[in-house]
């Protein structure tokens, strides 16, 4: 993260009920939140290995990305995980492609 932005801070705090973080915890995965000591913006990346069954569910849900709110969201799938990344910070896939090139090579 330090070198996406040095600003940011790992705080611990859930992710918000009901956001694909969120859904990430609840297939057995983890969250992590960070924020933006200067604005307190926020950048939430959240990792899971679903069963395949949930995998495919959520592939088909959407992958890519999405912008709402002022706050874009990546999901990334790999052969058995389950990456999103979400922040005010990602207007495109682009703006997270550090941070989630950086949670597919920690993944292996």
């Amino acid at each position: 993260m330090y070198e996406f932005n040095p600003n940011f801070g790992l705080v611990e705090e859930a992710p918000a009920p009901g956001s694909l973080a969120a859904t990430a915890v609840a297939n057995g995965g983890v969250a992590c939140t960070w924020v933006q000591a200067t604005d307190g913006s926020r950048i939430v990346i959240g990792v899971a290995q679903p069963s395949s069954t949930s995998l495919a569910e959520l592939r088909a849900s959407g992958a890519g990305f999405t912008s709402a709110g002022g706050v874009g969201t990546v999901q990334i799938f790999t052969d058995k995980h389950w990456i999103v990344a979400s922040s005010e910070y990602f207007g495109t896939a682009d703006d997270a492609q550090m941070l989630t090139d950086s949670v597919r090579s920690a993944l292996g």
